[in-house]
């Protein structure tokens, strides 16, 4: 009956105190690149806000930042913050029973400083290295440079984000832009609503893309666009757009489109002006016995194959019903839409490509699009939608500056990729089939020849992933965390993985960091998933983020854990990073470009 209510003082009273508004870094892997702006005063975060100082217009409208975006402040002022180095209790160096590997996850931790936390992983490092070699340590972060200098490491090889996207197109001669797969190919916000239809397959914009770009969507649908959805649900970004929805089968897009392809066929045949043919025989190989290269190893092409003299198996819609369960109507009413007469533009986000049996479905849905011919003029495109291109595709108007700092540590270990669908299995029974690296191009015609190996994981080091709640086969996955000598997780939070970890390390976040030489020496975050790099720059503007708070408690650089890690091992650290993290930001600013208005092709800083 005591209790009074807590009073807290309005925003004008915070906002007038004796503080400013900084822009802050987002490490959210969504597309908008928005502009996240928090109020922060004596090195507390008060207030965020979004971009509200220029004039809202349609040709440059305000960069506005998501609730996920606004939600990182509890990530970096959070409770659960990895505040200190920690070590599980009982376990030891020096491997096997030391290790007491049968109590990961499931006893508590003490807190050691970090000269024994860094004294500890630099020498099971070396034990481990001598003694095993570099097949025995996996890394399933994305960085420690450290290992490639010890002779490389095993590191995971998955596509969970690009599917069959990423490996089918790039390894054909496909594009990567902006060092994703099928990306920058699209057209711009503006172009949007030059479209008649826009087809969106496997996407949801609305969760994954929720700053600007579901706003361009709307623009489009306000101009008279015309929404479809494909895919196994009708979810919150076609119920906000009134799309018309195409049901798939999860995994059975590639008979869809099939489908499609034969309706289009049938309805060219009966009624004309369906297919470009001029757009096919003049940019397109192998559709027809007219368009096959000369030097095409086997007589097929596609059109016949879709009309079934091959397998006396024609792609009817009634045949591709009963395998994806689209009514045959919704089919042919497919195909009537990407008649060429109409500007359709067909964008992905990869989704229905992260499944079994899809590796035709990239080129599938590019090839119905080509026979429509929408590609290459104004309503039309085909391509992903995604990340920092999301609603917003094409030439880059802005970069920000080298998104590294150049070392030279690399890993050099030959096939030292695990597939990640199978990782657990693998390292629980110590043999893999390598199949090289798909992120590094083309090899002997687009394939690696596989190669077995046994070997003895007995290191784990990680960092920002959660592989364990993450990756499938959970169960499997602690078997296999339980039986290691050690692991080691770098992060600033503590997850899943982190519970089943030896040696916890934390590291600091973007918005942590020190520019004011009166304050201490200078640091920010350049490396690792906490980098300014090209994810703080979409089509139309390039955004530079400083730190707003020193780094809490005891967290660290992580550039800095790799550094002292080196020089316990009498490694040069340089060699990983020859350039420091403050040049590193400078750099990021001084080597910005934009592209010149005039020719709209070369770029000037």
């Amino acid at each position: 009956g005591d209790a009074k209510p807590h009073v807290v003082a309005s925003d004008t009273q915070v906002v007038e105190s004796n503080g400013e508004w900084v822009t802050v870094d987002c490490w959210g892997n969504c597309g908008g690149r928005c502009i996240n702006r928090v109020f922060v005063q004596d090195g507390v975060v008060l207030r965020q806000k979004t971009d509200d100082a220029p004039d809202d217009t349609v040709e440059k409208p305000q960069q506005r930042s998501c609730p996920r975006g606004h939600s990182l402040r509890q990530h970096v002022f959070n409770a659960n913050r990895a505040k200190y180095p920690l070590k599980r209790k009982s376990w030891q160096p020096g491997g096997g029973e030391n290790a007491h590997g049968e109590l990961r996850g499931e006893e508590g931790w003490e807190r050691i400083s970090w000269d024994e936390a860094l004294d500890y992983v630099a020498s099971e490092l070396r034990r481990v290295y001598d003694g095993y070699g570099p097949r025995s340590v996996v890394c399933m972060g994305t960085d420690w440079p450290v290992l490639n200098m010890l002779g490389g490491r095993l590191q995971w090889n998955g596509t969970e984000s690009y599917g069959n996207w990423y490996n089918a197109p790039v390894r054909m001669g496909g594009e990567l832009g902006n060092g994703l797969p099928d990306c920058m190919l699209t057209n711009d916000r503006l172009d949007l609503q030059n479209a008649d239809t826009i087809v969106f397959l496997g996407m949801n914009p609305a969760w994954h893309s929720a700053g600007n770009p579901m706003y361009y969507y709307r623009l489009a649908k306000e101009a008279g666009v015309e929404f479809v959805i494909v895919g196994p649900e009708y979810n919150v970004s076609a119920s906000a757009l009134e799309a018309r929805w195409i049901r798939v089968r999860p995994g059975t897009d590639t008979a869809f489109f099939f489908a499609v392809a034969y309706e289009m066929i049938r309805l060219d045949k009966e009624q004309g002006d369906v297919i470009d043919w001029d757009f096919l025989h003049r940019y397109c190989v192998g559709y027809d016995a007219e368009s096959m290269p000369e030097n095409a190893s086997v007589d097929e092409n596609f059109q016949s194959y879709v009309l079934g003299e091959y397998d006396a198996t024609p792609k009817t819609p009634e045949w591709a019903s009963e395998i994806c369960g689209t009514p045959v109507e919704d089919i042919s009413w497919y195909a009537n839409e990407m008649r060429k007469s109409r500007n359709v533009m067909l964008l992905h986000n990869y989704a229905p490509s992260r499944y079994r049996g899809t590796v035709d479905l990239a080129q599938l849905f590019l090839t119905v699009a080509c026979m429509g011919g929408h590609l290459g003029r104004s309503g039309n495109a085909v391509g992903a939608t995604f990340s920092i291109e999301s609603a917003n595709s094409g030439t880059k108007l802005v970069k920000v500056g080298a998104a590294s700092k150049g070392g030279s540590a690399k890993n050099t270990l030959e096939y030292s990729q695990l597939p990640k669908p199978t990782i657990w299995r693998d390292m629980d029974a110590g043999h893999y089939i390598g199949y090289g690296d798909y992120r590094n191009g083309p090899v002997d015609n687009g394939y690696s020849e596989p190669k077995e190996f046994d070997f003895d994981p007995k290191i784990i080091v990680n960092d920002f992933h959660n592989p364990l709640q993450a990756t499938e086969d959970i169960n499997t996955g602690i078997k296999v965390f339980k039986k290691m000598d050690m692991v080691v997780n770098l992060d600033y939070r503590y997850t899943l993985t982190g519970q089943y970890a030896d040696i916890l390390l934390p590291c600091f976040t973007a918005w942590e960091g020190n520019l004011d030489a009166e304050q201490g020496e200078l640091d920010v975050a350049t490396n690792g998933p906490m980098r300014m790099s090209r994810a703080q720059c979409n089509r139309d503007l390039a955004i530079f983020p400083r730190p707003v708070t020193m780094p809490l408690f005891e967290s660290r650089n992580e550039d800095w854990i790799y550094s002292q890690i080196a020089e316990r091992l009498d490694l040069d650290p340089s060699v990983m990073f020859p350039i420091s993290n403050m040049q590193a930001y400078f750099d990021k600013f001084q080597t910005a470009e934009y592209l010149d208005p005039e020719d709209g092709a070369t770029y000037k800083r």
